[in-house]
């Protein structure tokens, strides 16, 4: 019976344990999460889905395609540098940094004139060995600026800038981020360039410089996708959901509905077209909406560069080293 009992309080103990390591732990640590300030921004992220988003959000939860396609980009870690933005106008001094810092440059290459900047003085090293190439040039009034770069197998395959963090997640109910990769990750597929899609496409020469024609352009890929994936992604696996659209008859002389998705030689035969549902629309909004992009305190985005306008007396730059 000692022992008994003894055995009783040791496993309600260690359950105690697990939950408040899991769950109240959990709680403490993101339970007061809000949206915070984008960085060098006054706006606020995440902001809540716009109603179609939302609705869109129920048919991909209702159709499964959490089973196959994971909303969660994964970091490894990140890598420093440091740049010269500025030069300034004591030359001299800068030629002395420089050469100092490259001890295989030449004098000639470094007294050229910088003719694009940034220069790259540091890259790929720790916070602390950049900061230490930066102060040679810091302590002649030269202009520098730390950079970095986030690494991991998701970011170098265009998956998003950064890794996905708690805060993404903050107002999706339930969160979707997935524990399978069948198919290509959705964090980001928003705001994905169109050459880093499995069925790599092209915005139209119109397109390219035009936010509105992207967003249409970005719409009628995607409603393509969905009717017939294989089409689109040589090879896919994905399945067709046809079910999502309507075929039907135009009538003698009418033109096609200015909904009618574009399928290239898929296209109906004459005198029908093919509709998106009010169902497919909302899951096109939804795989827009999706997007773990701003720059944030916990996961920041690399930014270029700040470079002030070239003045005329611009100091010399150097080679950037090798990595």
């Amino acid at each position: 019976m000692t022992r008994g009992a003894l055995i009783f309080v040791g496993v309600l103990f260690s359950l105690a344990c697990s939950w408040a390591a899991l769950i109240f732990g959990s709680q403490l640590h993101l339970g007061a999460l809000q949206p915070a300030a984008i960085l060098n921004s006054s706006e606020l992220y995440p902001a809540p889905r716009p109603g179609l988003a939302q609705q869109g959000a129920v048919v991909y939860r209702a159709n499964g395609c959490f089973y196959c396609h994971s909303q969660q980009v994964r970091q490894g870690g990140i890598t420093f540098g440091a740049v010269i933005t500025d030069p300034g106008t004591n030359a001299p001094a800068v030629v002395a940094a420089l050469r100092a810092r490259f001890p295989s440059v030449s004098a000639d290459t470094a007294q050229q004139t910088p003719g694009k900047l940034p220069v790259v003085i540091a890259a790929d090293t720790t916070a602390a060995a950049a900061n230490q190439a930066m102060k040679p040039f810091t302590d002649i009034e030269v202009k520098t600026e730390l950079t970095f770069k986030n690494l991991g197998a998701d970011i170098a395959a265009g998956l998003g800038p950064r890794g996905s963090v708690a805060r993404d997640y903050l107002f999706d109910n339930p969160p979707l981020p997935g524990s399978l990769r069948a198919g290509p990750d959705l964090a980001n597929v928003g705001s994905r360039a169109p050459e880093k899609f499995v069925g790599i496409w092209s915005f139209s020469p119109a397109a390219r410089t035009n936010d509105a024609l992207q967003a249409i352009e970005r719409e009628r890929h995607h409603l393509a996708h969905l009717y017939n994936p294989a089409a689109v992604a040589k090879g896919s696996t994905m399945p067709a959901y046809p079910f999502l659209f309507e075929k039907r008859p135009l009538k003698p002389g009418a033109k096609p509905s200015p909904d009618a998705i574009q399928l290239g030689k898929d296209t109906p035969s004459d005198g029908f077209e093919i509709i998106p549902s009010s169902d497919a629309k909302a899951l096109v909004a939804y795989l827009l909406s999706l997007r773990h992009d701003a720059s944030l305190a916990e996961r920041a985005v690399p930014r270029p560069p700040r470079i002030p306008t070239p003045s005329t007396n611009a100091a010399p730059s150097a080679p950037a080293p090798k990595p």
